[in-house]
């Protein structure tokens, strides 16, 4: 098969010499970097899910190829634009760059204009369009180009500087739509800070139904535990219908988690049998 062209093989058959590349290619892998360089130009988006994921892994892995071939194939992959992807082929895509060092001159490229962004950050007003920019930063340590150079500079802030970037980025708007939700939720709990009480205030009421319901009963339950343990009272909760009124009810046993008071005792038991 290594006498056809990658690019004239049907999906199933690039999908077979791709996955079987070591056998098929050994010494000679170059031409596979290079034929694979162009069937990432001409015809990737129009593979199905698996054959791009076979693709992308087998990129990675073209070590022994010359430099010309190598810088090629990078130059194919620098061509996708990861956010036009499905999650795990833009973090297919960024990983692959990274195994052949495509990101090495880019990223020290940027590295100023990141630290610009972190001071932006972190010396801006306490407003929502500064609170999006430190949860721009936090998401970005994770499935981006540059995200190693995100987390070396974000680790080199000193303690008080971490904890008001998290702290910022928890008070984004958007951070309830973010994955990254509740690891912000346990970084901010984990100070145990009684002033930041408030930013937990509108997740103790009820969690929003949206794709990551489960983070959002995740951090109901976080939130309810913090304003307790903190003596805050926890805000009105909506109780209109039978999965509001169950939130209502788990709130009084969560509360008792953290208050041991008789009273809290005797309404977590009344919740428990509601």
């Amino acid at each position: 098969m290594r006498t056809r062209h990658l690019h004239d093989l049907t999906s199933g058959e690039l999908h077979f010499v791709v996955e079987h590349r070591h056998f098929l290619y050994a010494g000679h892998e170059s031409s596979f970097c290079e034929q694979l360089a162009e069937v990432i130009t001409t015809r990737f988006r129009r593979e199905p899910y698996h054959v791009q994921l076979a693709i992308l892994h087998s990129a990675g892995f073209v070590r022994r190829a010359s430099d010309a071939a190598l810088a090629a194939l990078t130059d194919a992959l620098k061509q996708l634009e990861p956010n036009d992807f499905h999650l795990f082929i833009s973090t297919s895509i960024i990983e692959a760059l990274k195994l052949l060092g495509g990101l090495e001159e880019d990223a020290e490229e940027a590295r100023g204009g990141i630290r610009d962004q972190l001071h932006a950050a972190l010396d801006g007003k306490d407003e929502e369009d500064t609170f999006e920019q430190a949860l721009s930063i936090y998401v970005t340590q994770f499935d981006h180009p540059l995200d190693g150079i995100y987390c070396e500079e974000v680790n080199a802030l000193s303690d008080i500087e971490k904890k008001r970037l998290v702290t910022r980025a928890f008070q984004a708007d958007s951070v309830r739509h973010s994955l990254s939700l509740k690891w912000l939720a346990t970084a901010v709990a984990d100070e145990d800070d009684p002033s930041d009480a408030p930013l937990f205030v509108r997740y103790a009421r009820y969690p929003e139904i949206n794709p990551h319901w489960q983070d959002e009963i995740a951090v109901f339950v976080l939130a309810t535990r913090f304003l307790a343990r903190h003596e805050v009272e926890l805000p009105q909760t909506p109780a209109d219908d039978d999965r509001q009124r169950c939130f209502v009810h788990l709130r009084e046993i969560v509360r008792y988690a953290e208050v041991r008071s008789q009273a809290a005792l005797i309404a977590a038991a009344v919740a428990w049998g509601a």
